[in-house]
């Protein structure tokens, strides 16, 4: 849901500003009402903050190092938010919607990877530190919203070939969910 929205001629240094509120609810059956719910992969930075050890203990395994690697680590709940806000224009230059900035040791962070290497693991996307956090900033809710082209609706669809090419959407879903439909049907496939 768009909270404040300022004009460029409100706000010039940026061409106009943005901030979208991000939550998620989930049915209840109990009670028939929808319940806030941790949103996946979006950071509580508080949290973290609060005890950085735990999420490094938790993160830096060769495990979650392959999953991020591959965009399939799903953060674990007790480090997840109920809400966030994302900024824009700007995307992770803005630093609320770099999540990842300073929750991890950036020395830790190459000894895992140099670790996980050496032990005779191959990483397809992370080359650096500076991957690895970019790769964690764009798993998040902020992240996807500020870079994945169709502002984290997950499903939209596409326009009609007779839309003008220079409104329209040619892809009709963002990667979380294409990323979820190959995994749906991949369950399915091992189920049969």
């Amino acid at each position: 849901m768009q909270v404040l929205r300022l004009s460029a001629s409100t706000r010039r240094d940026f061409g106009g500003h943005a901030e979208y509120l991000l939550k998620i609810f989930k049915w209840d059956p109990a009670t028939a009402t929808f319940q806030e719910s941790r949103m996946e992969n979006q950071i509580d930075r508080k949290t973290v903050l609060a005890d950085r050890q735990a999420f490094a203990k938790w993160l830096l395994t060769d495990r979650n190092i392959y999953d991020l690697d591959r965009g399939r680590l799903i953060v674990d709940e007790k480090f997840l938010a109920t809400s966030a806000v994302s900024v824009a224009p700007g995307g992770m230059a803005r630093s609320q919607n770099n999540i990842a900035y300073g929750l991890l040791d950036d020395a830790a962070v190459d000894k895992a990877l140099k670790d996980y290497v050496a032990s005779g693991n191959a990483l397809r996307t992370i080359k650096s530190v500076a991957g690895f956090n970019l790769r964690l900033n764009e798993m998040s809710c902020t992240g996807c919203h500020q870079t994945h082209g169709i502002a984290g609706f997950h499903y939209t669809g596409a326009d009609p070939a007779s839309e003008p090419r220079r409104n329209a959407v040619f892809v009709p879903g963002s990667a979380v969910f294409f990323a979820d439909r190959s995994t749906g049907l991949a369950d399915e496939s091992a189920i049969h």
